[in-house]
């Protein structure tokens, strides 16, 4: 799994390099977003399955090159700190996570009036998520009976979908703007007792692109 999540890493931060390289109409951009609902669902080996979510912002990098009527990019995407408190009847935890994502994507962008073109996109990619768990375990009399952080770390590949506006300020300046979905599969783990894994996001997101 980690040599297949290298590769790809390397396979699409090649692309965006290549596509900047071989064109005239390549452009740069930089992307914030905010996911509404950050949410993950795992299922543990042996024991109760685990939910947990929350809003999470996000910044990003991409490169690409632009046909007029449709583009194709690579990017970086660094999704801020989330967290999530949760107990049961025999324990107390507190999730903590943030997630790199490596995507390749393409968008169709027709002209729909002077200066502005619409936008619907697909996009795949790696994403790694690093938690941190806090966790306390209490005894049948309610005392506290052990207590610890577990640094984990899960890599899987996501799919998403994009639809939105970009105007025109001028030749060589746009703005980006739009509403997206992704989920990613995450697997299984057998270091972490995890049997399967996943992980949604949706929400808007706002660009800036140089074009060359």
């Amino acid at each position: 799994m980690l040599l297949k999540s290298k590769i790809l890493v390397a396979a699409l931060t090649a692309s965006a390099c290549v596509s900047v390289a071989v064109a005239d109409d390549a452009y740069m951009g930089v992307e914030a977003d905010y996911s509404f609902k950050s949410s993950t669902k795992v299922k543990l080996v042996h024991d109760s399955d685990v939910k947990f979510s929350d809003a999470q912002p996000g910044l990003g990098l991409k490169a690409g090159y632009d046909f007029g009527v449709w583009r194709a990019y690579g990017a970086y995407i660094y999704d801020f700190q989330a967290s999530k408190n949760g107990a049961d009847s025999t324990e107390i935890w507190t999730n903590k996570w943030i997630t790199h994502k490596f995507i390749v994507g393409t968008d169709y962008t027709p002209q729909v009036a002077s200066g502005f073109k619409a936008l619907v996109g697909a996009y795949a990619g790696l994403s790694i998520m690093k938690v941190d768990r806090t966790w306390t375990e209490f005894n049948a009399a309610g005392a506290v009976d052990e207590s610890g952080t577990d640094k984990l770390s899960f890599t899987g590949y996501l799919i998403g979908a994009k639809v939105g506006g970009i105007y025109e300020i001028n030749a060589n300046n746009e703005i980006e703007f739009g509403y997206k979905f992704d989920r990613t599969d995450y697997g299984s783990s057998s270091k972490h007792r995890v049997s399967d894994m996943k992980e949604t996001n949706h929400g808007i997101y706002l660009g800036y692109n140089y074009k060359f």
